[in-house]
């Protein structure tokens, strides 16, 4: 089966929710496609292969549903992983970037000594491509990391 078709096969596994959390926007639910062990296994072995021999040392992902996620693929690469959350729900300093959706803004922390220099990172997040946010263009990892030529892959799942 091809990647195209696999990840066919997998957005199909997930719901689609209108209307939430307000009129007009279209909830992709992913808990459909994490209750059924073989889909769930899937997203991560293509996650996996996605990522290739690309050598990663942080998988950095957004919560609440890209824990779910990039945990299993950060053990799954051998990587550690570096959560993003909501503001005031980290523990120590952490540094900040706002961004635009469709129904509003929404504001994202990391802890500052989260991602040090020289560390080639994996971001994944499961937006629409209509909530794009590139963190380290934001400048949420920008300054955390010196390397020019960082490893940096998205993965979507929805």
């Amino acid at each position: 089966m091809t990647t195209q078709k696999q990840v066919e096969a997998l957005k199909a596994a997930i719901r689609d929710v209108p209307d939430f959390p307000k009129p007009g926007i279209v909830f992709k639910d992913i808990t459909t496609l994490l209750r059924d062990a073989t889909h769930f296994r899937r997203a991560l072995d293509l996650m996996t292969v996605l990522c290739g021999d690309l050598p990663v040392d942080k998988v950095v992902a957004i919560e609440s549903r890209g824990f779910i996620l990039g945990g299993a693929l950060a053990d799954r690469l051998g990587a550690g992983f570096v959560p993003v959350r909501k503001p005031g729900k980290l523990p120590w300093r952490s540094r900040s970037a706002s961004y635009a959706l469709e129904y509003g803004t929404e504001t994202l922390e990391v802890h500052e000594d989260a991602v040090v220099d020289r560390l080639r990172h994996v971001l994944h997040h499961d937006w629409e491509h209509s909530h794009p946010l590139d963190l380290s263009d934001e400048g949420l990892l920008a300054d955390l990391s010196d390397r020019e030529e960082e490893a940096e892959q998205q993965l979507a799942i929805a």
